[in-house]
């Protein structure tokens, strides 16, 4: 794998210093997107003259007849593609539409050259929440389409985790501990990103032992494709989690707290005699899955953890140069969450050798006071668990990231979302911002939904002027989405779902509607369009959502009455549940069957060569993980004390019909008998069976016509469209 990164910087190189017309790894990427023989349409240029003062640069144009895209870079040559696909030919390569055919579509000729720059050379992208809450069961299949958006939108210096349970598994055995012992340490494939962040160790594993080759596989997969589309990739460093009795066993008697009911893992001391042996032996082994790279992300404390009697400033130290030790050139990534990155951290590392990511900038930007002269990058964390909802900060986003690129110390931007393939224009706005000074969003908008839907209709246009008025103009710093009160545990007042967030509208719902009547009556223009299909049932899914909080405020008004008046508002209630179902088992996208189908394809691709028995155990434990990180989350304790429960809800297709609703149902048969209502261990239990039962297959084929069913609920609720 070493040789792998080493032959990529010396492409890279030779990329920079000399023309290349059609470089190969352009025109494979045209390839896999449009469709074999795309390639041959387009004329693609890497020249580093092509740069302005200094900065990457891309020209759209045409030449010989063909649509042309020259960069200074690789990476600035793909983001040009990017753009001309959906500026030029109103085709958007999205989450929903991850591949276009091409080869034989029109390709529109720019009458003159277009030159976009770019002032942010990093441009970031993922969170370690991603890897489990969105990636957990990826195969390199989904990750090759997903390393290719990554190139159309410029991110050149990705997050990259996958393949570090496999690390960890080359390097317990050279600490003393047995196979039993190491399995029992790593934590499960859905758990992966806290396990990484030293927040807890083992829980839903042990994992299979085919599943380490996959892993291993997967990983140079997409380290490869990374490095060959000029991204540098962010690799997991070392930051002192050792097993929870490493430090016994080793005569040190130190307790590392714990993390939302779970115990940490243990937590050596970089300033600790033993540490620079064991980041040595985790660099290595880190080095022969992955090889190197310029950044390494650590974390330590993640929101948390015990730091009685440390030394602060020598740890962070000490983390540091175990690091450079490793790689003699890199540089640590650091989050700008919780605490971190601590002054004692800031003044600890040397200037060059650290760049934060200002996490939250759209929400709780921290830029504005500065990190003691650091390089940092301004982050949108847009989504929180996974969770479902339509929700941004899209005017706010624009201006505070161009007052942050005009702050000394700003190197670049990102996006580091917990979940991912929900709110599009989030991603394509920050990133679009990153070359483009935008200072219309209305124009812009009207451009997105031209590409996103393939032709321009005033009826989109005003949707989506209300939709950035409205949903999408969040005025505080609230974490993600406002929360589907249908998800939550059952109360006659629910003011959140998970722990962390809250269920609050700050938008007008009427605002809502008035976009998603607009957007419906475009149904026979733009109807064959996924982004509009997709577009169609989540903004309807909102509508209905927001008039569950209405019906459930009925229900509690009915309370006082009972008899027939709380039977009825209960029925209401539960039946714009069913509706919602409905709804959202018409896509793919919305549906948890989809889900969990990953979980267990995963399972069955492992090539171990299993029993029959191991087979089924393998399938058992990735669907339990599956349900289980959308359900409580963790054990009783970590669920009800730890406040875990229903952090990464999902308002799904599936899920709303067998997990919520027979929730609401249990409830309001309460309420109606007038006896005590399901206290939190009983919810759990409930709740566990469900993550538990591998027995339930949840749909994964649609049922029924988005567009139409959207339009019949909507009409349904709201009156004729």
């Amino acid at each position: 794998m070493k040789n792998l990164i080493l032959a990529f910087m010396a492409t890279a190189v030779s990329l920079t210093l000399s023309a290349e017309r059609n470089p190969a790894p352009v025109s494979a990427l045209l390839d896999r997107v449009g469709g074999p023989g795309t390639s041959q349409r387009f004329i693609t240029e890497v020249a580093s003259e092509l740069a302005e003062n200094g900065q990457e640069t891309f020209v759209i144009g045409q030449r010989e007849g063909k649509p042309y895209i020259g960069g200074s870079t690789l990476s600035a040559v793909t983001t040009g593609i990017g753009k001309y696909l959906s500026r030029h030919a109103h085709v958007m390569i999205a989450w929903d539409r991850l591949t276009e055919p091409l080869a034989q579509a029109e390709l529109p000729l720019p009458c003159c050259d277009e030159v976009c720059t770019t002032s942010a050379p990093l441009r970031y992208y993922l969170n370690y929440c991603t890897f489990s809450y969105t990636m957990a069961f990826w195969t390199w299949e989904r990750w090759e389409k997903e390393i290719d958006w990554m190139a159309l939108h410029g991110v050149n210096m990705p997050l990259q985790l996958v393949g570090t349970e496999t690390v960890w598994r080359r390097v317990l055995p050279r600490l003393g501990y047995t196979a039993e012992e190491t399995a029992r340490f790593i934590a499960g494939p859905a758990f992966q990103a806290w396990f990484l962040m030293g927040n807890l160790e083992g829980w839903g594993g042990p994992n299979p032992e085919p599943w380490y080759a996959e892993r291993e596989r997967v990983a140079q997969q997409i380290l490869q494709r990374e490095c060959e589309l000029g991204m540098q990739p962010v690799l997991p460093g070392y930051a002192g989690m050792v097993p929870s009795d490493f430090c016994r066993r080793n005569g040190r008697d130190r307790d590392p707290g714990t993390w939302c009911g779970f115990p940490r893992p243990g937590f050596l001391l970089p300033t600790d005699s033993l540490f620079p042996a064991v980041a040595q032996t985790y660099y290595e082994e880190l080095e022969k899955v992955m090889g190197r790279s310029q950044f390494y992300s650590m974390d330590l404390f993640h929101e948390g953890g015990n730091t009685q009697g440390v030394d602060l400033r020598g740890a962070f130290q000490g983390t540091y140069e175990a690091m450079r030790r490793a790689a003699p050139d890199s540089r640590w990534v650091i989050q700008a969450w919780g605490e971190n990155p601590r002054r004692e951290c800031l003044e600890a590392v040397p200037h060059g050798g650290l760049v934060v990511l200002d996490l939250f900038a759209d929400g709780e930007p921290r830029f504005r006071k500065g990190f003691l002269g650091h390089d940092f990058i301004f982050c949108m964390l847009h989504n929180f668990g996974g969770r479902i909802g339509l929700h941004g900060r899209l005017q706010r986003t624009l201006t505070d990231y161009y007052e942050a690129a005009a702050t000394p110390g700003c190197v670049g931007i990102g996006t580091a979302p917990e979940g991912i393939e929900t709110n599009p224009v989030c991603y394509e706005l920050l990133y679009h911002s990153a070359w483009d000074s935008i200072t219309d969003l209305d124009a812009w908008l009207s451009d997105y939904a031209t590409a996103r839907y393939g032709e321009h209709t005033a009826l989109a246009d005003s949707a989506w002027r209300l939709l950035a008025r409205s949903v999408y103009d969040c005025p505080d710093n609230r974490q993600g989405t406002s929360e589907p009160v249908v998800c939550a545990r059952p109360a006659l007042n629910v003011s959140r779902v998970s722990s962390w967030s809250r269920s609050d509208l700050y938008w007008n719902p009427g605002d809502v509607r008035r976009a998603a009547a607009s957007l419906l009556a475009a149904r026979k223009t733009l109807g064959a369009s996924p982004g509009y299909r997709y577009d169609v049932v989540d903004l309807v899914r909102q509508c209905l959502t927001d008039e569950a909080q209405v019906r459930l405020k009925q229900v509690a008004e009915a309370r006082e009455a009972g008899g027939e008046p709380l039977r009825t508002a209960m029925k209401a209630y539960l039946e714009i549940i069913s509706d919602l179902d409905r709804l959202l088992s018409t896509h793919t996208a919305f549906m948890a069957g989809t889900w969990t189908a990953a979980a267990r394809q995963a399972a069955f691709d492992m090539d171990g060569g299993g029993s029959q028995e191991e087979q089924g155990q393998w399938l058992r434990l990735f669907d339990h993980n599956a349900r289980l990180l959308i359900s409580t989350w963790g054990h009783e304790h970590a669920a009800n004390v730890g406040r875990l429960r229903d952090y990464s809800n999902r308002e799904w297709g599936g899920m709303l019909q067998t997990y919520y609703l027979p929730r609401w149902k249990r409830y309001f048969d309460a309420l109606a008998a007038n006896t005590p209502t399901p206290d939190d261990k009983a919810w759990y239990t409930m709740e566990a069976a469900w993550a538990e039962d591998n027995t339930l297959a949840l749909p994964v084929k649609p049922q029924g016509q988005p567009v139409s069913t959207a339009a019949r609920l909507f009409a349904k609720y709201f009156g004729s469209i």
